[in-house]
């Protein structure tokens, strides 16, 4: 195990085995050798590609549970006066949650942030450049009033091909009397310029008195990458009223009570990915071509006869997997495998015999697994995985390849998968309800990872 560790020594797993997991019948696994980048100044994961086909990266200046998509200028509004060409906008969490872990990442706040008596949620936006640097941030505000802690949270941004529309899925964990039904929903987003754009400036810390004396120094890259509060504004597009009395208009809601996966079919329609396991089970997303193509959806009403999903289809998961795994990604088509590719997780933290050192879930393992689009059932899959943490052993850019030089985080949250050139495949994860990283696999590794194929077809 490393010397050295950001966390409690219990807030990490020295085996990924330990006996856990069935996925492919064989015992879970680190996912090694990969490449932990220490120096993000010198290099990204792409240059290092086709040598080394795994690495992870630490993101600066995000919160925890990061959501990729890769954007254009069509995208943003004009006038933005961005220090370099974007290339990712990314949602996150920003509040800290998870009180038995000794965060120090500057990004995550103890309070919702207003600062403008509005209501708000607790997640916030960040274009990022090519290298993954934070150019600046916005918190998502609500053209309704979603407001206070746990609301709007855990955001899994979606783009359509095409089209410069965002889609928004989030959680609303309370119920409000703005949004009054609580659940999974997708709404579309709207980013306009600021009128006041701030100057970049360090993350305020509510630290007083001797614990803001033995606060770490900001890491030496931190002030490069970690962006502008303040640099657009980001709105929710759904509406807490309109003038007949109706509430909530302007979002769909999800079938899933919060994870699902949302997949852009071939054939244009729109599927949720809502059970992976015992049965792996889809549902439409009744969105016409119309409000894909537009993203208005202002007529759309929860309370007043809106579209209901429909059941779509339910194929038997492989025999190995547990009932327990969940969806954790919008799945992203991948042409060489003509198929989907997805990713689904696993927390075995807490049991009766074993309450774990956090307050949520822990002990989690990753599955890849690819979608066969005409049967929306598992083909391929990997077996449960963790990922080597930041903290694994060594400085600088260092290659890990044995689980004694290695640790793994209590809690990995993938959230999102985007392609980057014809080889390239990153997986954007959340770290112990505290900061985020970027794990990067080339195309031959991940196919090389799916080694099982599902015995239920």
């Amino acid at each position: 195990m490393p010397r050295k560790l950001k966390y409690n020594a219990g807030h990490y797993e020295s085996s990924a085995c330990h006996g856990l997991g069935t996925a492919g019948g064989v015992c879970p696994a680190m996912l090694l050798p990969c490449m932990i980048l220490g120096d993000v100044r010198s290099i990204v994961p792409s240059q290092l590609l086709p040598t080394v086909n795994c690495s992870i990266m630490l993101l600066h200046g995000l919160g925890f549970n990061p959501s990729f998509i890769p954007i254009d200028a069509k995208m943003l509004p004009a006038g933005l006066n961005l220090a370099r060409p974007p290339a990712y906008l990314v949602s996150d969490r920003y509040h800290s949650i998870n009180k038995q872990v000794k965060c120090e990442n500057r990004a995550l706040h103890r309070k919702v942030l207003d600062d403008s008596s509005n209501p708000v949620g607790e997640t916030r936006l960040s274009l990022l450049d090519h290298n993954f640097r934070n150019l600046g941030r916005a918190i998502v505000r609500s053209e309704g009033c979603v407001k206070g802690v746990y609301r709007i949270g855990d955001a899994r941004l979606l783009r359509v091909e095409n089209s410069s529309v965002i889609f928004f899925a989030y959680t609303n964990f309370w119920s409000s009397h703005c949004q009054k039904r609580k659940g999974y929903f997708i709404t579309p987003l709207n980013l306009t310029r600021s009128p006041r754009p701030t100057s970049q400036r360090p993350a305020p810390d509510q630290r007083t008195g001797e614990a803001a004396r033995r606060r770490p120094k900001l890491h030496p890259v931190a002030a490069e990458v970690d962006g502008r509060d303040g640099l657009f504004v980001a709105t929710m597009r759904h509406t807490s009223s309109d003038t007949a009395g109706r509430t909530d208009s302007g979002l769909q809601e999800l079938t899933a009570p919060r994870n699902g996966g949302v997949l852009l079919r071939r054939d244009g329609t729109v599927a949720e990915l809502v059970h992976v396991a015992p049965k792996t089970t889809f549902w439409s997303v009744p969105l016409s071509p119309q409000e894909l193509a537009t993203g208005e959806m202002d007529q759309r009403r929860l309370a007043h006869g809106e579209v209901r999903a429909e059941k779509l289809l339910a194929a038997s998961a492989p025999r190995s997997f547990s009932a327990n795994v969940h969806n954790s990604i919008h799945p992203i088509w991948v042409e060489e495998f003509n198929a989907y590719l997805a990713v689904g997780h696993i927390h075995y933290l807490p049991r009766k015999d074993d309450p774990g050192s956090y307050e949520f879930g822990s002990s989690y393992r990753q599955i890849l697994f690819t979608i066969d689009d005409a049967k929306l059932s598992v083909r391929r899959f990997s077996r449960e995985l963790c990922l080597p943490s930041l903290e694994s052993s060594g400085e600088g850019n260092r290659r890990i390849d044995t689980e004694d030089r290695a640790v793994c985080d209590g809690v990995q949250f993938v959230m999102s998968a985007f392609r980057q050139g014809p080889t390239t495949f990153h997986f954007s994860y959340g770290i112990n309800d505290c900061e985020s990283a970027l794990l990067t696999l080339s195309l031959s590794r991940i196919r090389e990872l799916l080694e099982f194929s599902n015995d239920q077809p």
